[in-house]
């Protein structure tokens, strides 16, 4: 692929998930500038910042070398090899799945905001499930503020990977509205995981996954996420 090609692939996935630049710049830990950038011309910015932004939106890009182009000869020389090894990389785009996930922070991940004690098995649920969705949403009783010092914590005792200290952040989600707007997304392909009562407004967001409750007395033998992680992937793959 081009620079301009890749460009209008983050251009399109961007549109797609609907976040603005910042937004974006938040989960992908890059700064709007280069973003902005990015958008316009790939070649402009570092492959390293293309491919946090790409991972940021959902998209897998690999770094596949390019052919050499030989100087002397049919044998490779000393030159050749320097040439191969130093030949720019193409950016190739493998299209990904447009599923949205929702999940539900309170005594569903964790116990609760004050304890932080997570789930058994939570960084691995976490890790598969960005592997398997376009777009990964928390949402939280508690403000984006407090919610951001709650994840750094949690990333930094090893519960979770190190990107959900910048996951995309829904502050609470109330039974009356229409989720399918709240989230930005296509109801078909959205799943919410709560442990809460089905809302009364998800008649157009049946993808819901009920979860049980993880608060006192807790379980370290709990495996909840591991069912809930199998359900997840069916849907998401069927």
């Amino acid at each position: 692929m081009t620079a301009a090609s890749i460009s209008k692939v983050l251009q399109e996935a961007l549109a797609f998930s609907q976040m603005t630049s910042w937004e974006l710049g938040r989960r992908a830990d890059v700064k709007v500038r280069l973003i902005e950038a990015a958008l316009q011309d790939a070649s402009r910015v570092p492959v390293e910042v293309v491919l946090r932004i790409a991972d940021a939106l959902g998209l897998d890009l690999v770094l596949v070398p390019a052919e050499p182009k030989r100087r002397v000869g049919a044998v490779l020389s000393v030159v050749d090899v320097a040439i191969r090894d130093l030949a720019p990389h193409s950016l190739v785009y493998v299209p990904t799945t447009r599923w949205v996930l929702a999940l539900d922070l309170e005594v569903a991940l964790i116990g609760d905001t004050a304890n932080l004690v997570a789930r058994p098995g939570l960084h691995r649920f976490l890790t598969c499930c960005r592997a398997l969705v376009t777009r990964l949403i928390v949402f939280s009783v508690v403000e984006e503020a407090q919610f951001r010092e709650v994840a750094s914590l949690l990333a930094s005792k090893g519960c979770v990977p190190p990107w959900f200290s910048g996951v995309e952040y829904v502050h609470r989600l109330e039974q009356t509205e229409d989720l399918a707007v709240v989230l930005r997304a296509d109801p078909r392909f959205t799943l919410l995981v709560t442990c809460k009562p089905r809302p009364a407004s998800m008649e157009g967001l049946a993808q819901w996954i009920a979860i049980c409750r993880h608060d006192a007395p807790l379980d370290p033998s709990d495996r909840v996420l591991d069912r809930v992680l199998e359900e997840i992937a069916r849907r998401t793959t069927a």
